[in-house]
């Protein structure tokens, strides 16, 4: 027997991505469970085509998913572009620049800086 609220998650279910992620965008706990439940696989896959040795491959999936919510947050509805192409591009978006900061050379570890005064004999 169903209670209520498996009964309004069945619901939700029927839903399509972008009023699921309308109504997520309104602190709507169940249709973000939903249509994360439908993303996950998406973002995993993304995050294994970028394995690479430099990052983890649970972090690239980890940045994947954080792309995917920062997609859920920040698209709006208005026509241009569907949900799932908008979230596809977010969670790419997310893991290449995760992968671009791990072969910046910004990230030098402090062993190997050597202040000016030494190097000027």
């Amino acid at each position: 027997m169903l209670n209520w609220k498996d009964f309004l998650i069945l619901n939700y279910a029927l839903l399509s991505d972008e009023k699921l992620a309308a109504l997520s965008c309104g602190n709507n706990a169940d249709a973000l469970s939903v249509l994360t439940a439908r993303y996950t696989e998406k973002a995993r896959l993304c995050a294994l085509s970028f394995k690479n040795s430099q990052v983890e491959t649970e972090d690239l999936i980890q940045e994947a998913m954080i792309g995917f919510l920062s997609a859920v947050y920040s698209f709006r509805n208005d026509g241009t572009a569907s949900f799932s192409t908008y979230a596809s591009h977010c969670i790419k978006n997310r893991v290449i620049t995760v992968i671009r900061s791990a072969f910046s050379n910004k990230r030098i570890p402090a062993g190997l800086v050597i202040p000016l005064e030494e190097t000027v004999n």
